[in-house]
């Protein structure tokens, strides 16, 4: 996510193993977490490269509103 925050630094990103209590937990706990803190939720998969991942995540976040 590195490459997404410095080609847009305004990007709010959480990841999960950045959250205290959420590393390691299970997906029903982290959509809960994510349902009553979060406005939105996008999921990459893994098998995803990084560079469509990138690309994709900026599109959504250039047009997008925190209303979406």
């Amino acid at each position: 996510m590195r490459g997404a925050q410095r080609r847009n630094a305004d990007l709010d990103i959480v990841r999960v193993q950045d959250v205290a209590g959420l590393s390691g937990a299970d997906d029903a706990t982290v959509l809960e977490w994510t349902r009553e803190s979060m406005p939105g939720l996008i999921a990459v998969p893994r098998d995803v490269p990084v560079g469509v991942a990138i690309e994709d995540l900026l599109l959504i976040a250039e047009y997008s509103s925190k209303e979406d």
